[in-house]
């Protein structure tokens, strides 16, 4: 199936190559402005056949993407199997001896609120 993105790398492709050809002809028939022409082209699809390019390397099957998923599940189920991983208790401390490694809380995400800090008076008495 052709999609839009197939399009789109054969278009810039085919007019990339034309002003190729544009300079080519041009300085074989000591036509400057026609080879001035095809350069400016040339230089004006640049980018684009190279952002073309760097996306279509860079692109990720759906076989791929669903096997770095199934590898990322297995890795979780094994560290949850061997105990790497120890959720926090209720009050955020964790059960933990010297030997077991924690979850370290984030802190860019903020705690969560107990009813306790709910029910303290906003305001200040002095």
């Amino acid at each position: 199936m052709i999609t839009r993105e197939h399009l789109n790398i054969a278009a810039t492709h085919l007019a990339f190559v034309i002003s190729l050809a544009l300079i080519a002809s041009g300085a074989a028939t000591d036509n400057g402005p026609l080879a001035a022409v095809g350069a400016c082209l040339a230089f004006a699809l640049l980018p684009g056949v190279i952002l073309s390019r760097v996306r279509r390397h860079t692109r990720i099957s759906r076989d791929s993407d669903e096997a770095l998923r199934r590898e990322g599940y297995r890795l979780c189920l094994e560290h949850c199997s061997r105990g790497l991983i120890t959720p926090p208790n209720g009050d955020g401390t964790t059960n933990t001896t010297p030997d077991t490694p924690t979850v370290r809380r984030l802190h860019a995400v903020p705690a969560p609120r107990s009813a306790a800090q709910d029910e303290a008076p906003s305001r200040r008495t002095a």
